[in-house]
């Protein structure tokens, strides 16, 4: 059940990312790691805060390239570099990753081709690709690594 939603989560991430509007693709996202600290390197750590307010904390400081958040002492600590990872229960660590500039050139055209669909439903399809980014955390596996287990989990030797 797992690998459908992560397939799922997959397909809803290049949809996303390939289906801009304006304010719909970010100039970068996040790829989260659950019970993962990204030790070392720490900026200016927050304390009695969220995950969603962790990430805007990355979010407003250029020099942010990740953070852990600790959600058993709900403090965060944005990072200006992932310099080693430790398996720590209950944190959740994410990278900050570049939205790929050719995504970025492609918004016009995208919008066009999907004419069919309001801002709404553009606003909607993002809102839940960010959710299922944090949802099913990749765990440092790459985008080839995952869709080999969504072929597999399909019974599907190819892509």
């Amino acid at each position: 059940m797992t690998r459908i939603f992560l397939a799922f989560a997959l397909t809803a991430m290049a949809w996303v990312s390939a289906a801009p509007a304006q304010d719909i693709v970010p100039d970068h996202r996040y790829v989260y790691s659950r019970d993962m600290d990204f030790y070392g390197a720490d900026l200016a750590p927050l304390f009695d805060t969220t995950q969603p307010a962790c990430a805007n904390a990355c979010d407003a400081n250029n020099a942010c390239v990740a953070f852990t958040y600790n959600s058993r002492s709900n403090a965060c600590f944005p990072k200006s570099a992932v310099t080693d990872r430790t398996p720590y229960e209950g944190a959740f660590s994410a990278e900050r990753v570049p939205t790929d500039p050719g995504v970025l050139a492609q918004q016009t055209q995208r919008v066009e081709d999907l004419n069919l669909l309001g801002q709404d439903d553009l606003n909607s399809a993002r809102t839940l690709a960010q959710a299922f980014s944090i949802r099913f955390a990749v765990n440092g596996r790459t985008a080839e690594d995952l869709l080999d287990a969504a072929s597999q989990a399909f019974g599907q030797n190819n892509r």
